[in-house]
């Protein structure tokens, strides 16, 4: 019964190279294919909010909701007497944007 209880096995090192690059390339690829999902998912999102909310919308509705837009952005005396202003949003975040960056 002459057998040898050692056992052989292979004693060569990884190539540590192609493993840096093998990790490199994969984090890429992940990174790509998540990016991607993303945008595919926004883009598909961004669409169907918009068909549903312009299903069934009517003339008077949209010309309505556009006149809105025209109030809510133009910029006009509240009360001339108290010097009191009626601002749209976006420039009074500005305006206190600027004042704070001083």
């Amino acid at each position: 019964m002459g057998h040898s209880s050692a056992i052989d096995y292979d004693r060569s090192e990884p190539n540590s190279k192609v493993l840096g690059w093998s990790v490199i390339i994969s984090g890429l690829f992940l990174t790509v294919t998540i990016a991607s999902a993303l945008f595919y998912y926004r883009t598909t999102l961004t669409t169907e909010l918009n068909r549903k909310e312009n299903v069934g919308v009517s003339l008077e509705l949209r010309q309505q909701r556009l006149a809105d837009a025209e109030v809510l952005s133009s910029l006009k005396w509240a009360d001339q007497q108290k010097g009191l202003v009626k601002v749209p949003i976006e420039l009074a975040m500005k305006r206190v944007e600027t004042l704070y960056a001083r």
